[in-house]
């Protein structure tokens, strides 16, 4: 026998000897006298340079681990309950916006007052989801700090509490979801434009009283939805893996990464509910004015449609400084959302580099078949 096939023998009487509890063929297995160090279960000293892992260090890799996905669990929970409670409070607020107006127009005095309760009601539910939005926002940024600061000592903790008061992004978070409408605090704004042309209506324009104008701003409260995604996108052990390579997983390298991987599942959502929020906050302004022309939902999304595309027909303007505003706050952003459409589209009409080279190859063998076919017999 050649010495390979008596090598292989030999290993195959010693894993029957090791399975059979004999010794197969009469060959006695080799032990391999380092295993006696070890359990067998931590056990990867096989070759002189290898690198052993005892229990000690086994279970200290078992607890960082074990600790790292308990605050990234932490972490996405509260994010969860931060979103939940900020986007509930906004549906809130725009029901009783909308409440409001109805009830300060062709209603009776009687329906009137029982409106303004509700609504009155409907704004303490929307400042106890404020709280809510307040206090889990709080733990988010404590398990997202605890999250950073885990490291190789990573029982090693330092002082939260200090860090999370220095913090930039918690309070300026905090602000912004402190925004809504408080109860029983009505004031008003006046909108309208000083002077706008008309051809048909030479008269005086009159004023456009919008109520609680800060309570607008409440949409910012979407952001919750995209640092949701933000941190439910990538898994505990990814993000661990990140930081031992000082790699963190921004905002922004999300964005890129979700438009890379599902770019129109991403911007189809992004750009319907950009249209949709920009139309009812278009709407809430350009009803107040009684000289306006844009006094329904639907005629809100037709001229920020045509705005957007710049068509720009001139049948619906808006009659209010506010309404101009979000007119070209919207434009930008359509702007910005062309462009990235333009780009992942050019994307995906590249082809591959051996895509290319067949398309070479077959528009060279069509070309010289058609020399072929053009000469004189």
């Amino acid at each position: 026998l050649s010495p390979v096939c008596l090598g292989s023998l030999r290993r195959a009487a010693s894993i029957n000897a090791e399975y059979m509890g004999g010794h197969g063929l009469g060959i006695r297995p080799r032990r391999n006298p380092k295993r006696k160090l070890f359990p067998r279960k931590f056990q990867t000293i096989y070759k002189k340079d290898d690198i052993c892992i005892d229990d000690v260090t086994a279970n200290e890799m078992k607890d960082m681990v074990r600790s790292f996905d308990n605050c990234y669990r932490d972490q996405m929970d509260q994010a969860t309950k931060c979103a939940f409670f900020g986007i509930l409070g906004l549906i809130l607020a725009i029901i009783q916006r909308e409440i409001y107006w109805q009830s300060n127009k062709n209603i009776t005095n009687n329906e009137a007052t029982v409106a303004n309760v509700a609504v009155n009601v409907m704004r303490f539910v929307v400042t106890i989801t404020t709280v809510f939005t307040l206090y889990y926002n709080m733990w988010y940024h404590k398990a997202l700090f605890t999250f950073q600061v885990l490291s190789k000592n990573y029982l090693k903790r330092k002082s939260l509490s200090t860090r999370i008061k220095s913090s930039k992004t918690f309070f300026f978070e905090s602000v912004m979801w402190c925004i809504h409408e408080p109860p029983f605090l009505d004031l008003f704004m006046n909108i309208s434009i000083g002077k706008i042309y008309d051809p048909c209506n030479h008269g005086e324009v009159k004023p456009a009283m919008l109520h609680n104008p800060w309570g607008l701003l409440i949409m910012l409260r979407l952001y919750l939805i995209v640092r949701y995604v933000r941190v439910t996108y990538y898994s505990g052990g990814t993000q661990i893996l990140g930081m031992w390579h000082h790699f963190q997983f921004t905002l922004p390298f999300t964005i890129r990464a979700i438009l890379h991987s599902y770019p129109f599942k991403s911007l189809g959502p992004i750009f319907l509910g950009t249209t949709a929020i920009g139309s009812y906050l278009l709407y809430v302004c350009e009803r107040t004015a009684d000289h306006g022309n844009i006094q329904t939902f639907l005629d809100a999304l037709w001229s920020l449609c045509i705005t957007m595309t710049t068509v720009g027909y001139g049948d619906l303007v808006p009659a209010t400084w506010l309404g101009r505003l979000i007119c070209i706050m919207i434009s930008l952003l359509y702007m910005v959302f062309s462009a990235a459409l333009i780009a992942t589209v050019h994307q995906k009409l590249c082809l591959m580099p051996y895509e290319s080279r067949m398309v070479e190859f077959l528009e060279h063998a069509t070309s010289v078949k058609n020399l072929k076919n053009k000469e004189p017999l």
